[in-house]
Formats: structure tokens, sequence, C-alpha cells
């Protein structure tokens, strides 16, 4: 009975050594261009999109069973110059294909997500065990929000993909130049980003982006990605150059502002669509001083400005030129804006020029109408209170400027407006101002 049933799985193991053998010839003898058809239809069949093979396809078997497929292109939405498609043979005739890995070279994808040509997918089920891009160039248009980004020479991973059912892959591993074709704006990125398709998510944590010889590391979330983008996080600035920022922002400009380190732990959140941004609980550095407090502020007209800022050993000239050459028309920028702002400060300076020991002030904007009251200075020795009022809604606007000085000592007054130093002592006044003009 023994010796039968050990014949019995001898001829058995025989039989499947031939098929084997006979499958295996098949595979080598039979080119897989016999069935570019076949494969068109079941690439077609999962992803829902018009499939085209325009280059040369072939396989391989050692040591592993690869499909390699050249000049493939995906409907409007990807063109690959080389795919190479590791399968496990066993699940090749099966309902679930299983794909150990597929590798994608020389990728150009353009996702628009308004005119998207995806069809209806078949039933087959798909797993991809792991999925690697190189060299791929991904480009992302969103003609509703005007958002157009690029992420070239990008290097992409991931593992355990499925296909219809679409599952939740496992974290992607991003590294590229990430571009804004609207800017031409253009960093390094290096990031572990999660992808919810459900939710229209993407969060990058860790995430490291290297742009103008800065590094910001950091987490953000991109939320709503392909409706109505938010994106926020916390992120760490590293030695940003002021002056880099001037430039971005204001490309044209001749004069640029004198190179001012920033560095510093800024949480944040930004809205494309009507441009509003939130810094909170935020602590810079700006060379040797430090600058903290909340902001929030929406760019698009009506401008908006809400904003509590604490400033320790800061020199304003840095932060005067950015605004300035992003501000060409005062008068019409602050004529439309509302401002409600705190401020405070202690050794305050304006270039080679001090201004105060200390400073408060309350400004409030609205209608064009602008109120910086009261104001309240310690500088050169004395005490000042002062406040400001700017009309901007009338044909010439007009400003009234009042001061109280008390106990302030004259040399350092006549030092900052270059009088012969002939007086000394100390003062006190009472000074109302008021001017006209654009």
């Amino acid at each position: 009975m023994f010796g039968f049933i050990k014949k019995l799985f001898k001829y058995i193991m025989m039989l499947g050594v031939v098929l084997a053998i006979i499958l295996g010839g098949m595979f080598l003898f039979l080119k897989p261009s016999s069935f570019k058809q076949e494969i068109v239809d079941v690439i077609q069949g999962s992803t829902g999109y018009k499939v085209e093979i325009k280059g040369a396809m072939d396989w391989s078997f050692k040591p592993e069973f690869v499909l390699h497929i050249n000049d493939m292109t995906l409907g409007t939405v990807a063109e690959a110059k080389t795919v190479h498609i590791y399968l496990d043979p066993y699940s090749v005739f099966s309902d679930n294909l299983i794909v150990n890995k597929l590798e994608i070279n020389n990728l150009t994808s353009t996702l628009n997500f308004n005119t998207l040509d995806k069809g209806k997918p078949s039933k087959r089920q798909i797993t991809i065990l792991e999925l690697k891009l190189d060299d791929a160039t991904i480009v992302y248009k969103d003609e509703e929000t005007a958002q157009h980004w690029s992420l070239n020479k990008a290097q992409v991973s991931t593992k355990n993909i499925s296909i219809n059912p679409m599952g939740k892959p496992e974290d992607f591993k991003v590294k590229g130049q990430l571009t804004d074709l609207d800017s031409n704006l253009t960093m390094s990125i290096n990031a572990i980003a999660t992808l919810d398709i459900d939710k229209q998510n993407i969060n990058l944590d860790p995430m490291t982006v290297e742009w103008e010889q800065a590094i910001i590391k950091g987490k953000t979330l991109i939320a709503q990605f392909s409706s109505n983008p938010t994106i926020s996080g916390e992120i760490s600035l590293e030695a940003l150059n002021i002056a880099s920022i001037a430039k971005l922002l204001a490309p044209e400009a001749n004069n640029q502002p004198t190179p001012s380190n920033l560095k510093g732990l800024v949480a944040y959140r930004y809205t494309p669509d009507n441009l509003f941004l939130e810094l909170t609980d935020f602590d810079l550095q700006i060379d040797d001083g430090s600058l903290k407090g909340n902001l929030q502020f929406t760019m698009d007209s009506p401008a908006k400005l809400d904003m509590n800022v604490a400033l320790t050993q800061i020199n304003m000239q840095a932060i005067y030129d950015v605004l300035a050459l992003n501000i060409t028309n005062p008068v019409d920028f602050f004529k439309d804006m509302s401002m409600n702002a705190k401020i405070t400060g202690n050794t305050i300076n304006f270039g080679n020029t001090f201004l105060a020991n200390s400073i408060n002030a309350d400004i409030t904007a609205d209608a064009g109408q602008i109120q910086v009251n009261p104001i309240t200075l310690s500088a050169y020795g004395g005490n000042h209170n002062c406040s400001i009022a700017i009309d901007l809604t009338k044909v010439i606007p007009t400003i009234k400027f009042t001061e109280q000085t008390d106990n302030s000592t004259l040399e350092p007054w006549l030092k900052l407006f270059n009088l012969p130093n002939t007086i000394t002592g100390s003062v006190q006044s009472k000074i109302a101002l008021e001017a006209t003009g654009n």
C-alpha cells in the first residue's frame, strides 16, 4: 500500500516538472508582444484609463518573472518610458493579480482634477506589493483654485497598494524638486507622505524642504487637495535669508533689503482660495533679535489683518524694506484694509538709528481710517505718549500726530537730526501736527 502511494507521488512530481517545463517553454518562446492586446486590456480594465503601448515588450525569468514595457501611455494622465512589472506567476490567471514590485522610470504625469478621463474599471483585483517611481515628473493642475505645481526629478516609493477595491497604501517616500509653475518658485522636498483618498488628505511627516540655502523642517497636512485645499502644519526655519524672501515676492525690484537671517518655529494654516494665512505662536529670531506672537491675514480684497506681536532687540529696517517692496501704493493698500494689531517691543532700532528702549502701540484700521493710539515710548531718557490718525477717505489724505514728551534728553535728538551739539539738558513738550498730501 505504501509502495503504491510512493509511486503515485513520484509520478505526480514528474508530471509537475513536465508541466513546469512546458509552461516555461511557452513563456520562453512566445513573445509578450503576441499578448499585447491582452496586457492592454488587463491594465486598462484595472485602472479605467485608455492604455497604449508604443514601444517594445519583453519578459525575463531570472531571478524573478518580470514583464518589461517601453513607452506606455495611460490616457492623458501619464506616460512612462520604461515599466518593469515583477509578477507572481501563479496569480496571472486568478481573480487577484499580484504584482510583487512595479518599477516606473522616466514618468511624466499631468493630474488635472477638473478634466480627468477616468472610465469604469473592471472587477479584477490587483495587489501591488511595492511601487517605485524614478526620475518622474508629476504636474498638478486645478483651474478652479488656480493651483499649478510640478514635482520634477521625483523618486516615489510605497508598498501594499490594492486596486478594485482601492485600498489605503502604506506611507509614500517622496523626494524631488517642487515648483510653483505660476511663480517659478522651486524647492527641494524630502518627505514621508500619508495619502487618504477618501478624505482627500496628504500628510507630510516628517518633511524637509530646502530653498535658497535655507532648510525648513516639520510636518504639513494638505486637506481636501482636489477641492478646497487647506495647508497647515508646524515648521522650523533654519537661517532663511529675508533678502531672499523679498526677491521672491518682488523679483523686479532693483533695491533689495540688506540680508538678515530669519530662523525659528512657526505653526501655520493657509487656504489658497481666499489667500488666508494664519501664524500661531510663532517664535522667530531675526539676526540677534526675536519676534513672537500670532497673526491672521486675509490677503484677498478686502484685506484684513489681526495680530499680536512682541519684539525684542529688533532692527526694523529689514521688515520695512520687505513691506516697501510689496506695497507700492500704500494709500490704495491701506484704504481697503481692516486691521486690529497690538505691538509691544524692547530695544527697537531702524538701520543704525536707535528708536526706543520700549514701545507699546495699538493699531486699528477700517474703511480708510487708521488710528495708532495710544503709542507709549521709552526713549532717549524720557517717556513719550503719542497718537497718529490717518484719513485716507479724502481726495487728499490727512494725518494728525500728537506727542507729549516728559524728561527727554536733548543730546540724542540733536544727533538723530544731525544738529550741532550746542545745547544740553532735558525737555518737556507737547506737539500737535496736522499734514495733508500723498
